[in-house]
């Protein structure tokens, strides 16, 4: 199967141009830029004839995402500080926060990128993870594989070790992508 660069949409095998939008179906190496500054290596055509992801587009999703989290985790941590006071007890408080923010932080990524592939963030910056093969979906495994390694990807802060490595990869992929075998594409 093919995917349009343009629309998302799957093609049969051979086709030159989408069935949907009418686009050619052709897959360019690209050299990964950040505001037209050369980042690395030339990128590996994507699957399926989609597009790479830029760094841009990964920020802007990612930003929409912790956002989100950040929001939800807050909201959560009103209700344990509120149940905490309700009990007598602070000692209760700071440990499970924690531990809700981590939970809620793999679940909201787990979830979404294994359904769609696409968080709410990646809906925004029209992007999403796909397969590095085959350009479909991956399963919730993946996914949850994914999102635990974004733990090393985060090292030492802001991400430092996701960006260079997507900067510099072929398929713009960073450790989570290595091990989940999936890349992050336009759609």
């Amino acid at each position: 199967m093919v995917f349009c660069p343009a629309c998302g949409k799957e093609n049969a095998a051979g086709a030159t141009f989408c069935a949907n939008c009418g686009k050619p179906l052709t897959a360019t190496a690209a050299t990964p830029t950040l505001g037209g500054m050369s980042l690395g290596s030339p990128a590996m055509p994507a699957p399926g004839g989609m597009k790479y992801a830029e760094i841009v587009d990964r920020f802007i999703g990612a930003l929409v995402d912790y956002i989100i989290i950040a929001i939800v985790g807050v909201v959560l941590g009103i209700l344990l500080f509120a149940g905490a006071l309700a009990g007598g007890g602070f000692g209760f408080f700071f440990g499970p926060i924690f531990l809700v923010e981590i939970v809620l932080w793999l679940v909201y990524f787990t979830y979404f990128e294994g359904t769609t592939g696409q968080t709410i963030g990646k809906q925004i910056a029209h992007i999403k993870v796909v397969d590095e093969k085959s350009g479909a979906t991956v399963d919730m495994g993946r996914a949850f594989i994914r999102s635990l390694l974004r733990i090393i990807d985060n090292l030492p802060f802001a991400y430092i070790i996701g960006l260079i490595l997507v900067a510099v990869t072929p398929n713009r992929q960073r450790l989570g992508d290595m091990l989940a075998h999936t890349v992050v594409v336009k759609v």
